[in-house]
């Protein structure tokens, strides 16, 4: 039973980021019946300067675009640190490209025109992969906080569990 007023979580939030407004149209539509939002960009550059990284969601990048190649974009998002999966987007491919792409981190490489089935299951996996990274991420970070908490003593019987674990 749904109570308006209700917080729930947003759905994940996918960044579309392609220099051809038709593309960003159609993918937005597509992309928004699957219950995920869409926030569309035109400009890679303003994209690195303003989108939100904190959130659950996936980075679907066209490779060419004027200014700043795809692969460029994605070389600066791995650098930042960003966690978000990529999928790359390109209509002009080859075997070189996508091993790049691979090889810097992208999640997925599509080619366009874009298979529907194919982009919607690589965008469900990319989320599914971030929410469990981020998942990892927090319990790790629990489990650090909780260990800071142990006294010495505490420590100390710890270390001889695991040293027992260990033989």
């Amino acid at each position: 039973m749904s109570h308006a007023g209700a917080h729930q979580p947003l759905s994940p939030l996918v960044h579309l980021i392609d220099d051809d407004e038709a593309v960003r149209a159609s993918l937005s539509l597509l992309i928004g019946t699957v219950g995920l939002r869409v926030q569309t960009w035109s400009d890679p550059q303003v994209f690195l300067a303003q989108f939100d990284r904190q959130g659950i969601g996936v980075i679907v990048l066209d490779v060419r675009m004027p200014g700043i190649s795809g692969l460029t974009v994605l070389d600066t998002l791995v650098a930042q640190g960003v966690d978000q999966p990529v999928i790359m987007l390109t209509g002009h491919g080859t075997v070189e490209m996508c091993r790049r792409a691979f090889k810097a981190g992208a999640a997925e490489f599509l080619e366009k025109p874009v298979d529907d089935e194919a982009l919607i299951e690589a965008l469900q996996s990319a989320v599914r992969q971030h929410v469990r990274s981020r998942e990892r991420v927090s319990a790790d970070r629990e489990a650090r906080e909780r260990f800071a908490q142990l006294s010495e003593r505490e420590r100390e019987v710890l270390g001889l569990v695991v040293a027992g674990l260990a033989d």
